[in-house]
């Protein structure tokens, strides 16, 4: 058990390093979202689900030498015989501890498919939680500015409409996705400072990086400017 308990922290360690360079290499120039979206959710895979393949963590003299102890366990005990030719037997494999050597690997398993289980759970709650809080302190936007994000992802081709929520905190526009429609949340003392065809930039802004799909969770900006419409990328 000891030896497959290497061999699953051999494994991930490797896939996760390749798999993590390769995240990096690709989000570097932000150009590929649904790609770099997709490796970071095979990289959280990776690291929470066991493995399928084990990398041989011991050389192969230790592993013909473990082998043969398994193929031939009667080998494991050796007889010796005293002066006095008293037999005693020699256990060799029997030391202190070694229930912990035979059921140790089990357990290190156990324990870590119980802290990713947890560790996912608590991701799950904090999402929720989340999505209640912002829920709780937001109202629909008004009308005629949801009917500009319809209009807009008609325009776009998208399957769903963001639905625009509006806020009194004092925040910056915000986009987030937490199962379901793509959720906007605007402040409404930005709506109230802004002319209609500045409001307009904000249904386009936000249903265009939804087509883009650079969207994962939570997407904080840092930052609205409803006058530059060179940034926006569609």
């Amino acid at each position: 058990m000891t030896d497959l308990a290497l061999q699953i922290a051999g494994s991930k360690l490797a896939i996760s390093i390749v798999l993590g360079a390769v995240v990096w290499l690709v989000a570097r120039g932000n150009e590929r979202p649904r790609l770099c979206h997709a490796l970071c959710l095979t990289l959280l895979a990776a690291l929470l689900i066991p493995p399928l393949i084990g990398l041989p963590v011991l050389p192969p003299e230790s592993r013909d030498a473990v082998s043969a102890g398994a193929a031939f366990p009667a080998a494991a005990r050796s007889v010796t015989m005293t002066a006095d030719d008293t037999p005693s037997v020699a256990t060799s494999g029997m030391v202190e501890g070694g229930w912990f050597v035979e059921y140790g690997g089990l357990g290190l398993v156990v324990v870590w498919l119980l802290g990713a289980s947890m560790v996912l759970g608590r991701t799950v709650a904090q999402m929720c939680s989340f999505r209640r809080s912002l829920r709780g302190a937001s109202w629909p936007a008004p009308p005629r500015l949801q009917g500009m994000a319809v209009e807009i992802a008609r325009t776009l081709g998208l399957a769903r409409v963001p639905l625009i929520r509006t806020t009194d905190a004092v925040i910056s526009p915000m986009a987030y996705w937490s199962g379901g429609a793509v959720r906007v949340l605007v402040p409404i003392a930005l709506l109230q400072s802004l002319k209609p065809t500045e409001m307009r930039w904000i249904s386009i802004r936000y249903p265009a990086r939804t087509l883009r799909l650079s969207l994962n969770l939570r997407d904080w900006t840092g930052g609205f400017q409803p006058f530059d419409s060179r940034r926006l990328r569609i």
